[in-house]
């Protein structure tokens, strides 16, 4: 079982149970009552003994309780999750007229039309948008292609047509 490691505002390193977190304790040096605190910070010694201590001890010199070899404790990364989130004061929220709220059909959340996906599911709502655009320009090129295809295939009819037309306009 692990052992808490931490330090009492006289200086004294202390170590007890991780069980003992919470507690109350006397410090031998001073007589101070002291809550032991939580372990964050976790690692092995090489005699064995497993070693914790709060985050507040990070790269503070300790003394293993079974060897009395030193440790300097280590760093535990923060990874942005880990960090609190400000929370979202009225004045930090943006002001979104009713009238550019839409309704995200997949999750229901309401969120501005100036985005293209909903912030909770990443529901993209302008898809539909986008499919009638793509089935539109599509069209246009089958249009253009069958016009061109069509001036090939009846060329020599409408030259004949033309010289005919115009022929009978210069006249």
């Amino acid at each position: 079982m692990a052992s808490v490691y931490f330090k009492c505002a006289c200086e004294q390193s202390l170590a007890l149970a991780a069980t003992e977190a919470g507690r109350q304790v006397q410090c031998p040096n001073c007589g101070r009552s002291i809550a032991v605190p939580s372990a964050q910070v976790f690692w092995k010694c090489a005699c064995g003994e497993e070693m914790a201590a709060p985050d507040n001890l990070a790269g503070a010199v300790l003394l293993c309780a079974a060897c009395k070899a030193e440790h300097t404790v280590p760093v535990r990364l923060r990874l942005k999750s880990d960090q609190p989130r400000p929370a979202e004061s009225p004045a930090n929220v943006p002001k979104v007229p009713a009238s550019r709220l839409i309704q995200c059909p997949q999750c229901g959340y309401m969120f501005a039309t100036t985005l293209e996906r909903c912030p909770r599911c990443q529901h993209y709502w302008r898809k539909e948008r986008a499919i009638l655009r793509q089935v539109l320009v599509g069209a246009k090129v089958v249009l253009i292609v069958a016009l061109g295809w069509l001036l090939a295939a009846y060329f020599e009819q409408l030259k004949r047509l033309c010289q005919e037309f115009f022929g009978r306009l210069l006249e």
